[in-house]
This record gives C-alpha cells, sequence and structure tokens, in this order.
C-alpha cells in the first residue's frame, strides 16, 4: 500500500484552491466596482448639484443684478426724457426679474447655508419694496406733482398774480380813459406812478420767482425780496390815497387787496420748498426710497460696496464659492478614484499572475508527470513509480487510481506468468507420456 493510502490526509483539495483563487477575483472585482460606484455616484451628486442649483444660482443672481441696474437707468431715462419707451422698457425689465426671482426662490428652497437663506427672506421683501418707490417715482416725475414749488406757482400764484395785474391794469386804464376822475381830487400822476409801480414791482416779482424755481439760484430770491418790498410801499401808498380813487378803481383795488392777500404766502412757501431736498419730489423718492433699496438689494447680491465701488461677499459671490469648493470635490474625487482604480489594477493583475503561476505549479506539472507514469505503464512497464501518491488532494486521488491500476496490472502480469507456467508444465509432462508410449 501506498503512503498516500496508509497515513491521514489533511484534505485541501486544488478545486479549493481553485475556488479560493476565483473568490479572491470576485472579491477584487466587487471592491474594484464597488468603489467606483461609490465615488461616480458621489461625482454624480456633486455634478447634479452644480448643474442644477449652483450654476443656476449664480446665473440668475448675475441677470437679476443686471436687471435691476437696468430698472434704475430706464427709470432715470424716463425721468430726464419723458420718453415712454424707456417706462416700457422698465416694465419688460421687472417682468424678467419676476420670472428670475421665482427661479431663484425655488432653489433657495435647497439651499444649506442659514446666512445665505436669511439673506435672500430679507431680499424678497425688500425687492417689492423697491419696486413699489420705483412705481412712486415714475408716476411723479415729468407730472404737476414732480415739482411742488412750481405747481404752487402754476396753480396758485401765477394766476392770481394774472388777476393782480389785471386788476390794476383796469385801474390804469380807467384813469388814463376818464379825465373826469380828476373830479375825486389828489395827484392824478402820483396815482398813476404808484399803479404803475405796483404792476411793475408785481411783474418783475413774478419773473425772479419763475428765475429761482428754474435755477435755485439764491440771487433771485434776493431781487424778489428787494422788489416785493417795493411793492409792499408802493401798495401802501396806493391803499392810502384810495379816496381818491373813482368807484370802479376802487372795486378793482379791493379785488386787487383780496387776491394780493391771497399771493403773499405763497412766494415763502415756494422758495422754501426750492431750497429743500423735496424741490424735485422724483429724485428726492429716487435719492430716499429707490436708490438705498437698490443699495441694499446688490449688496445682497453682490455684497458692500468698498470705497472705490467695488463690491464682493454677497449671495453671487457665496455661490461662485461654493461653486468652485465642488469642482474641487469632484476634482480630489475624480484623482482618488483614479487612484484607487491603478491600486486595484495592479493587486488584479499581481493575483492573476500568482494564481496562475499556483494553479501551473499544483495542476499542470503533476498531470504531466502522472500522464508520463500512465504512458510507461500503458507500455507494459509495471516497475513506473506512481508520481503524487502522497498529495491530498485532486491530483492524489488520481495517483491512488493509477497506483490501483498498477497494482491489478501485476497482479494479472503474475497470475498470467503463472498459468504460463502450469501450461509449461502440463505441456512437458504429456510430451513425456507421449515419449514413454
Amino acid at each position: 500500500m501506498s503512503n498516500h493510502s496508509q497515513s491521514p490526509k489533511f484534505t485541501f483539495k486544488i478545486s479549493h484552491r481553485l475556488y479560493a483563487g476565483f473568490a479572491l477575483i470576485v472579491l477584487l472585482l466587487l471592491a474594484a466596482v464597488s468603489t467606483t460606484l461609490f465615488q461616480v455616484s458621489g461625482i454624480k451628486n456633486t455634478s447634479d448639484r452644480m448643474a442644477n442649483q449652483r450654476m443656476p444660482t449664480a446665473m440668475d443672481s448675475a441677470d437679476l443684478t443686471t436687471d435691476l441696474q437696468g430698472t434704475l437707468a430706464a427709470l432715470r431715462g424716463w425721468m430726464l426724457t419723458g420718453d415712454e419707451a424707456f417706462k416700457a422698457q422698465r416694465a419688460i425689465l421687472w417682468e424678467e426679474i419676476e420670472g428670475t426671482d421665482a427661479r431663484l426662490d425655488a432653489l433657495s428652497e435647497n439651499w444649506t447655508d442659514p446666512e445665505t437663506i436669511k439673506v435672500w427672506d430679507e431680499f424678497q421683501a425688500t425687492i417689492e419694496e423697491f419696486r413699489l418707490a420705483q412705481d412712486r417715482v415714475e408716476q411723479i416725475a415729468n407730472s404737476v406733482d414732480e415739482q411742488p414749488a412750481v405747481k404752487i406757482l402754476t396753480q396758485e400764484a401765477a394766476p392770481r398774480a394774472a388777476m393782480m395785474v389785471s386788476n390794476i391794469t383796469g385801474m390804469i386804464d380807467n384813469e388814463l380813459s376818464n379825465p373826469g376822475n380828476a373830479a375825486y381830487g389828489g395827484n392824478r400822476v402820483q396815482l398813476l406812478g404808484m399803479m404803475a409801480d405796483v404792476r411793475g414791482s408785481l411783474g418783475l416779482a413774478l419773473a425772479n420767482i419763475r428765475a429761482y424755481l428754474l435755477t435755485g439760484d439764491e440771487a433771485f430770491v434776493e431781487k424778489f425780496n428787494t422788489l416785493w418790498a417795493k411793492n409792499d410801499k408802493r401798495f401802501a401808498d396806493l391803499v392810502a390815497s384810495s379816496s381818491f380813487l373813482a368807484p370802479a378803481q376802487k372795486s378793482l383795488l379791493q379785488s386787487f387787496t383780496e387776491i394780493r392777500a391771497e399771493f403773499v404766502p405763497l412766494p415763502p412757501q415756494m422758495f422754501e420748498i426750492r431750497g429743500s431736498e423735496k424741490w424735485n419730489m422724483a429724485n428726492y423718492l429716487l435719492v430716499t426710497e429707490a436708490a438705498p433699496r437698490a443699495n441694499k438689494l446688490l449688496s445682497d447680491l453682490l455684497g458692500p460696496a468698498d470705497e472705490n465701488g467695488e463690491r464682493s461677499g454677497g449671495m453671487a459671490d457665496q455661490q461662485r464659492a461654493f461653486l468652485l469648493a465642488d469642482s474641487k470635490i469632484i476634482t480630489d474625487s475624480t484623482n482618488l478614484l483614479e487612484t484607487v482604480q491603478w491600486v486595484l489594477l495592479a493587486l488584479g493583475v499581481i493575483l492573476g499572475a500568482a494564481i496562475a503561476f499556483l494553479t501551473a505549479r499544483s495542476i499542470v506539472a503533476p498531470i504531466t508527470r502522472m500522464t508520463g507514469a500512465m504512458s510507461t505503464l500503458a507500455q507494459g512497464n509495471l516497475e513506473v513509480e506512481v508520481p503524487a501518491q502522497d498529495r491530498s488532494d485532486e491530483i492524489g486521488d488520481m495517483a491512488d487510481a493509477v497506483q490501483v491500476f498498477k497494482k491489478n496490472a501485476v497482479e494479472v502480469a503474475r497470475m498470467n506468468a503463472e498459468e504460463e507456467l502450469r501450461t509449461g508444465q502440463t505441456r512437458a509432462r504429456a510430451d513425456a507420456m507421449a515419449g514413454l508410449v
């Protein structure tokens, strides 16, 4: 009996080693695929965030900034020129702003930075206030309410001045066309001079009001005050001499006096308004309501302005920073994935080579020797040694089988030899007996 049949074996068959090798390859493949899927999933999520959130937010923020600035430019164009095209342009820009604002509001639902969300909520409130402020400016610009002092002049002061001029002119015309007025006594030439001085100083005073409202030059206020002082004096002289006036002239003077009393408080009102920030209400509202809100909106989007007017640190910058951070994540993840794949490839090559080497060493060489032994046995050489009888794997099992074959062949040969010997002996005895006969 062979050592293989006599000694106990620790069975770790070739199939087990092959299964283990294939299992290692499968595990390596799973590791490669799992790593790839994990990394690709992370890259995809980051790419989706960039494509569906970061980039749209950055682009919409830029568009919103441009459109907001455009509405201010269109509003100023309307204020300066009164061209209706600027109003239409502003309306179109606000339609675009509404669409952009709606998209950003939808994107904000996926924002994660609390400060950015807070700024956006404030932005939403401010942008509505900004729109209402622009609407007020647009409504007032190029209307009678744009310049309150001019409105007082055209609707209150100028009509009263015209009536006063008409009254005093009527008094003068009456004086010149009625020689009989001399019967009322007094120096008629002096009366006529008073009337002329009142009318002349009134007309020049009104002209200086207009000039001041147009230019804001305080020199015109001083000239008005001088002329109005003269008007006060000559008017007082005329009132003092009213007993010498004809009845028609007295009636006109009475009307003049009443209207003049209404006119007197108007110039100080106009001067006060023209000298204040509210002399142009469209500009005043633009500066005090629309512009501060525009600055707040731009600060939210682009950050506060520095001393050079440059802005930074707003939502747009934050989104660009997030975009750069996501780009870096993708780059780092891609580099890591590439490194891992090269490592796994190297491990796969090494493991495959090792499995191939071990397989060749464990199977090919022993089977080659076994094949040689079997071929020798087949040729009738029963002295050949059957290899690998001490192995505990499939090659050992094959060696056992060949060894049994060999033993059987040896036994058959022995039996044939014995049979031939008996046959020879029998034939010899037969030949011997035949010779005796």
